[in-house]
């Protein structure tokens, strides 16, 4: 999701520009904040360069967090489908990159707020200049105001009428300020030397691995946390697990923040709220694991039926389809559509999504 403008930019400076001070006379004239933003070719251009900037790394981020949830629920069905060494490789890769991107998340975060922080002082000391100099020109103060804005946000039948902005609408000579202030452009160039984190790339294809009671090296793959995903029982059945959980560990979250550190049982209801947390971790990756097994059993069942997945025997993918996947062919989609005509595959997920419970 790409957003028109940075957050942090866009409404701290609509913020910034909005801030009405308290006059000791009558307004000599007014202006527009958005029409400020629209018609100053510094604003404009700072805002492309933050969109070149930030924009790619949201996206980045979002494909990692997908990346490792696709490798975290692989892992959580995958018991019993593959070696249990490499299965552990996996389970440990899946943490170092999780805790690497846990890092660089805090580090965009610093630098995030950083920057909203700089552009906070730079655009105030930049609004106060300018109105200050305009208030000079026309004999009176220059305030934020929206002439099409009802107010408290009415309009129409029985809604309060616009607002009548005071004095001349200086939006257009307020933004030509900003474009020739030359402490503005410089504090701005300064700003945009600082750099931002990195976020590191795995991408580059991995061996798959032969699933249980076959062996040497497979010559396609199916990725088995996108086959479960396309199994409508199962996807059902895991998006429950997951609400579940979520709503779990909000409760804890909640009861976490009630917990005064300086009573005499502080220690104590901490210490129960973290084995709280373990058995919810337990009662997820058991859950998902009975989910695997349902999979694992139709998935024989199904093979046994099939000339083709007899004939030649793909295996797991664990690596992401976003870090380029296996090598060898991708069967994902044969796989799953053998795997929905199981009829008893349907049955069992049913009964688990029945019997599932709460944490």
């Amino acid at each position: 999701m790409k957003p028109s403008a940075p957050p942090f930019f866009v409404l701290l400076i609509t913020t910034l520009l909005s801030i009405e001070p308290v006059l000791a006379e009558e307004p000599a004239a007014h202006y527009n904040a958005e029409k400020v933003m629209a018609q100053s070719a510094l604003f404009s251009g700072l805002n492309k360069e933050q969109l070149a900037v930030v924009a790619p790394l949201e996206s980045a981020m979002q494909r990692m967090d997908s990346s490792l949830a696709e490798l975290d629920l692989a892992i959580a069905l995958s018991e019993g489908w593959v070696d249990g060494a490499q299965r552990d490789l996996w389970s440990a890769r899946l943490a170092e990159r999780a805790g690497a991107f846990g890092q660089f998340f805090d580090s965009f975060q610093a630098r995030f707020n950083e920057q909203g922080i700089a552009y906070e002082r730079i655009f105030s000391a930049a609004i106060e200049r300018s109105t200050a100099a305009l208030a000079k020109e026309l004999g009176g103060p220059v305030v934020e105001c929206s002439p099409n804005q009802a107010t408290f946000g009415l309009s129409g039948p029985g809604g309060a009428g616009a607002k009548k902005c005071p004095g001349e609408n200086v939006s257009t000579k307020l933004a030509a300020a900003w474009d020739a202030d030359a402490v503005l452009a410089s504090e701005l160039e300064t700003l945009g030397d600082a750099g931002w984190p990195e976020l590191a790339s795995y991408v580059g294809g991995e061996p798959p691995l032969p699933t249980s009671g076959n062996t040497g090296s497979p010559e396609s793959w199916f990725s088995l946390s996108l086959v479960a995903r396309g199994i409508p029982e199962a996807a059902e059945l895991l998006d429950a697990i997951d609400i579940a959980a979520e709503d779990a560990r909000r409760a804890l979250v909640a009861q976490s923040r009630t917990i005064d550190p300086s009573s005499p049982d502080g220690e104590a209801q901490a210490a129960a709220i973290r084995a709280s947390a373990k058995e919810l971790r337990a009662y997820s990756e058991t859950a998902k694991a009975k989910v695997g097994a349902a999979l694992w059993g139709a998935y024989v069942r199904v093979s046994k039926r099939s000339k083709a997945l007899r004939a030649s025997a793909p295996g797991i993918c664990f690596n992401p389809v976003d870090w380029e996947a296996c090598s060898g062919s991708d069967r994902s989609v044969e796989v799953r559509e053998a795997m929905m005509a199981d009829r008893k595959l349907v049955r069992e997920l049913q009964k688990q999504l029945e019997k599932l419970g709460t944490p």
